[in-house]
């Protein structure tokens, strides 16, 4: 009965000192979001939040106070356990901050965070909304991408993929789109898609591509005075 009756006491007890190893095994102070992805040109607010009262700063990577500074930070102080900050994205290089706390006991204790600087993928200069070409040229439709990190570059024709190698249809490490010998078949809508899996983010562009007959001379008979035939002058018919 006794032996039941320390059982029960010690189940509290380990309770009691996993809770106080948990606790001792804790930052005493945390920044929050603890993940720091901002996107280029916009801004995030970050808290730094400590378990006591005392003096708390901001640190840059080089060890020197981070301090408001308009288009690039804004620091605040809520109260002695609290200080924020606002982080403008203006450069895409990472960033590293850090929380530096003084206790009013006088002990000390830092955190930091690592910044990333995303972006949204987004195409680079115009591209046609329409391409008019004739049958057996050989062709190029560009579509150039940015965004951090570097997005990928695919097409798709009337809703279907277009592989990366498929004969005459070739799409090449800058995302330009080639078809050698086009034909009729080949008209028709394609989808320039810049995307980034890992956020599955993605921006598209359509451009409708047109595809012409060949075209054929036609000579005029000139007369003179006396029979002459010419070749010119000549114009072109196309043949849709």
């Amino acid at each position: 009965m006794l032996k039941m009756e320390l059982q029960r006491c010690s189940v509290p007890v380990l309770l009691l000192l996993l809770a106080l190893v948990r606790c001792s095994t804790q930052s005493k102070i945390q920044i929050v979001p603890s993940r720091g992805q901002i996107y280029l040109g916009e801004s995030q607010t970050f808290l730094c939040k400590a378990n006591g009262e005392g003096t708390m700063k901001w640190l840059s990577q080089s060890d020197e106070e981070i301090e408001s500074e308009e288009g690039r930070y804004e620091t605040k102080v809520i109260d002695e356990s609290t200080l924020s900050i606002a982080v403008t994205a203006d450069t895409p290089e990472q960033k590293v901050i850090r929380c530096h706390m003084e206790f009013d006991s006088g002990e000390t204790e830092e955190t930091k965070i690592v910044l990333t600087i995303i972006e949204k993928p987004q195409f680079v200069g115009d591209l046609e909304k329409q391409k008019t070409f004739s049958t057996g040229s050989s062709v190029q439709i560009p579509c150039q991408a940015k965004g951090i990190p570097p997005p990928k570059i695919s097409w798709i024709r009337n809703g279907a993929d277009v592989s990366g190698s498929q004969g005459r249809v070739s799409i090449s490490a800058d995302g330009t789109l080639h078809i050698d010998n086009i034909g009729l078949p080949d008209a028709g809508i394609y989808t320039c898609r810049a995307w980034i899996a890992e956020r599955r983010e993605e921006a598209r562009r359509d451009v409708s591509v047109i595809v012409n007959g060949k075209s054929v001379r036609h000579c005029a008979i000139l007369q003179y005075y006396w029979v002459k035939t010419s070749c010119s002058p000549c114009h072109r018919m196309h043949y849709s």
